[in-house]
């Protein structure tokens, strides 16, 4: 049984073999298969993604000296614009979402849904402060409560 399976299997097998494998009959080199367009493709996303790395490589050895590098290693990144870490508004209305969750619109136009499910009493008329956190969180917090409410801006 197990003979006859081998013999099975090298008869279908032994084509594919000698296309691969030299012989006296067959000294040409085993061509490569084609492509698919799919494989050609990420060749050339690949060839993409090393030219862009190595225009950015370019760039930052252009823009920065060596000596400058080694000076600025370890201090804070020099920013341009300064970005806006806190605002402070007025509720002008408040709202609630079908899950329970504070929807807060400012006078300056701008609404804002709680995204945790911290308890705070807010009324309209308060004035909060809503704050930067890391990785684009913003916190909102009004005076006189050391607590405070994750949000995410909607409009």
């Amino acid at each position: 049984m197990t003979t006859r399976r081998l013999a099975c299997f090298d008869t279908i097998q032994s084509p594919a073999l000698e296309r691969y494998t030299p012989s006296e009959n067959n000294q040409r080199k085993p061509q490569k298969p084609a492509f698919t367009g799919t494989e050609k493709a990420r060749e050339k996303q690949a060839a993409n993604m090393s030219e862009q790395a190595q225009a950015r490589r370019d760039e930052r050895k252009q823009t920065q000296p060596r000596s400058q590098a080694l000076a600025d290693f370890g201090l804070p990144p020099k920013t341009v614009d300064e970005d806006i870490d806190e605002i402070t508004a007025i509720i002008s209305q408040l709202g609630e979402t079908a899950r329970g969750k504070l929807l807060i619109t400012l006078d300056n136009g701008t609404q804002w849904q709680q995204k945790d499910s911290q308890p705070m009493r807010l009324t309209t008329g308060l004035e909060v402060t809503i704050e930067r956190g890391f990785l684009g969180a913003f916190f909102l917090s009004h005076d006189g409560v050391n607590r405070r409410i994750k949000v995410k801006r909607i409009r």
